[in-house]
């Protein structure tokens, strides 16, 4: 039996601990499985004693939008505790990093089981739809204050429902941004809180077909340097796990690779509908343009049409919803990854 260590984690890390337990290695080997977010309470100076050879280390988190604090942890890791490169695994709902110096498996287990656990939708549904799309945008950003401008600037509004802002009352929104447009905050029906935010029981949003989905991730450009709260790893979250949950096609406004990560989890994202060309454009606002043109192209379809398409697509829109209930309820769903890694490492028995 490995040696399995945890640290900064209310509860136990189980589904990581599951994971290392299900294999056996070829010698005693130490796993030390770290939260990134809590910095102080990491046992560094222990790290530091043990032989790097037998010693495993892999920093977990739920968040995909942490990498700052997974920067500095990496850093203390490789230059003050030496630990090698290929034996720290950065285990986060970041689903794409090409310049970690560090191995990557990306979970999207636990946000599938909290959107899951919170939403409504315990079966499936085919709702029938009634307007082309949705697009919520609980907190301002400014990549959802493009995407918002740019489907008001086309005439694209009313053949959707939108909201922006709607976490914040309009006094709120003002004292925080007294220049923005002057139809902001847009609201659906009235101010949502966080934990409404997993709630899907709404027509407005159910009886969508296409969800424009604005995850919490996305490049700050530097003519947006006043904008706080902007991240440059992709990550999906329970935006997208509802667009799901409901039977919608999602069209995403996420950082560079979102789409493709999401294809590698079993998503089916519909590209004879759509043209997620958008996914690999690097610069992100020319990347807010072309989802817009996907938008653009979706509203010309009729009512009847809209309705005619998710009948036949039913079957597919199933599958994804299915596919969001087999990764809330199976944290074991990566371990083929896992155990590609632990070959490579040289550990497996």
């Amino acid at each position: 039996m490995p040696t399995v260590k945890y640290y900064g984690f209310y509860y136990p890390p189980h589904g990581t601990m599951d994971v290392i337990n299900y294999f056996s290695f070829n010698r005693p080997v130490a796993f030390y499985v770290l939260d990134p977010l809590t910095g102080p309470e990491l046992p560094y100076d222990e790290l530091k004693q043990l032989n790097k050879e037998d010693l495993f280390v892999i920093v977990q988190s739920g968040e995909g939008h942490s990498h700052k604090e997974f920067d500095i942890l990496l850093d203390i890791l490789l230059n003050q505790v030496g630990m090698k490169p290929n034996h720290i695994t950065l285990h986060t709902a970041c689903l794409y990093d090409p310049d970690s110096p560090v191995n990557s498996i990306s979970t999207i287990a636990p946000l599938c089981g909290i959107t899951m656990g919170l939403t409504e939708n315990k079966e499936y549904v085919n709702f029938t739809p009634t307007h082309h799309y949705v697009c919520l945008n609980r907190l301002p950003r400014w990549e959802r204050e493009e995407i918002t401008e740019t489907l008001l600037s086309r005439g694209l509004d009313r053949y959707g429902k939108i909201s922006y802002a709607s976490g914040l009352d309009v006094n709120q929104f003002r004292a925080l941004y007294p220049n923005a447009n002057p139809c902001f905050p847009m609201y659906i029906d009235n101010v949502v809180s966080f934990e409404q935010g997993y709630q899907t029981n709404n027509a407005d949003i159910s009886n969508a077909m296409f969800n424009i989905v604005t995850e919490s991730a996305y490049e700050q450009p530097a003519t947006r340097p006043n904008y706080s709260h902007t991240h440059t790893m992709p990550t999906i979250s329970e935006k997208t796990y509802k667009t799901f949950l409901v039977g919608q096609i999602p069209i995403f406004v996420t950082p560079y690779h979102t789409v493709t990560s999401a294809r590698q989890f079993g998503f089916d994202m519909f590209d004879d509908i759509i043209n997620h060309g958008y996914d690999l454009e690097l610069d992100p606002i020319k990347r807010i343009q072309l989802v817009a043109d996907q938008v653009e192209n979706i509203c010309k379809l009729s009512l009847q049409e809209l309705q005619e398409l998710k009948i036949k697509l039913a079957p597919r829109l199933l599958n994804n919803y299915k596919r969001v209930q087999y990764w809330a309820n199976n944290a074991q769903g990566n371990i083929p990854r896992w155990q590609k890694y632990f070959n490579e490492a040289g550990i497996l028995a």
